[in-house]
């Protein structure tokens, strides 16, 4: 394994996570099946049949979903504190990252972005932005773990999702919202 520098400064380890996008997609189809099931039912109109079924069907769906995601959960946790890439170090002085570091006072903003979409074999990591009062320095692979993190050490930094994220989530929640309504076309 290639040697990381980052590995040996004191401080908060972000580590490439690895899991979290699996884990996402598992959660959020454990939500949507039991919404979806809901909603058909009830457009229905045999109120008799939702009672007796949904529960049921919520049940199934939330234990065969959550057994599915529990290794992935355990992989995720232990990826953040032992295992993967350290993208940088954060400690009471400021953020180690692989060209430098930065001082906690020269941070104006740190803004992460999801990763944008996956078209013809390239992939855009997740990153995280970090304005300073001269420059902007980007953070490959950075987790939302790191906003976090930031946020307990310094409360007077303001961090924040990029427009594009909360664009992206808000598609996400609609899609998630009208599906069960597509399938009755």
């Amino acid at each position: 394994m290639k040697y990381n520098p980052l590995s040996d400064k004191d401080g908060i380890k972000i580590r490439r996570q690895y899991f979290n996008i699996v884990i996402f997609i598992i959660l959020a189809i454990m939500l949507c099946v039991p919404y979806s099931i809901l909603v058909v039912t009830l457009l229905d109109d045999n109120l008799n049949f939702v009672m007796a079924n949904w529960l049921n069907s919520v049940k199934i769906s939330f234990l065969v979903c959550f057994g599915i995601s529990v290794p992935f959960i355990i992989a995720s946790v232990l990826n953040r504190y032992y295992f993967g890439k350290i993208v940088c170090v954060v400690n009471e002085h400021g953020v180690y990252y692989e060209d430098g570091f930065i001082y906690w006072c020269d941070i104006k903003k740190i803004e992460y972005t999801i990763p944008a979409f996956v078209a013809r074999g390239s992939y855009s990591p997740s990153y995280v932005e970090i304005y300073t009062k001269g420059k902007k320095i980007t953070i490959n692979h950075a987790p939302l773990y790191l906003l976090s993190r930031a946020k307990k050490l310094r409360r007077d930094i303001k961090v924040k999702l990029s427009r594009f994220s909360i664009w992206c989530f808000s598609l996400c929640l609609i899609v998630f919202l009208a599906l069960p309504f597509l399938a009755l076309i």
